[in-house]
């Protein structure tokens, strides 16, 4: 059950993560994998939508549904979810795990989770956030984010 819940971590936080690096780059010491041994992002993921087509329109409409649960539990949950920093993913993977993961009391969970969060978010998306260079919605129609701690 627990490999599971990784598996499901893995998969979950790559598309999330997308827009939630800040494109500096981490420490590579932080990796189980280098650039060679991930998928190439820019053939998994597709061009992102020409403004003004119906994909921009209904992307455009996921933003503003999004905007929408702010004030919400589910809004609430995304701000957890979007701590990818720092204790964040393991801190969210303690409730499903049944105990606290820390680097005090599970150094092998924590250390496991710590890096994939590199491998599966910085890594894993670097070549398409590069490649294609889009803002993220917020920047485009020059708002704040959902994300009380990053506003502006």
């Amino acid at each position: 059950m627990k490999i599971r819940l990784l598996l499901l971590f893995c998969c979950a936080l790559l598309p999330c993560s997308i827009f939630a690096q800040d494109g500096k780059g981490n420490d590579e010491s932080n990796y189980y994998l280098d650039s060679t041994q991930v998928a190439n992002s820019i053939e998994l993921l597709p061009t992102p939508p020409e403004v003004g087509s119906i994909l921009f329109l209904y992307d455009e409409a996921r933003y503003q549904w999004g905007k929408l649960q702010r004030d919400t539990p589910r809004g609430e949950q995304a701000v957890q979810d979007a701590r990818v920093d720092g204790d964040g993913v393991p801190m969210a993977f303690s409730k499903a795990f049944g105990i606290d993961i820390t680097q005090e009391t599970t150094p092998e969970i924590y250390r496991l989770l710590i890096h994939m969060r590199e491998d599966a978010g910085d890594l894993a998306t670097r070549s398409a956030k590069k490649h294609y260079n889009r803002k993220r919605p917020f920047a485009f129609y020059n708002e704040d984010t959902g994300n009380p701690e990053l506003r502006f």
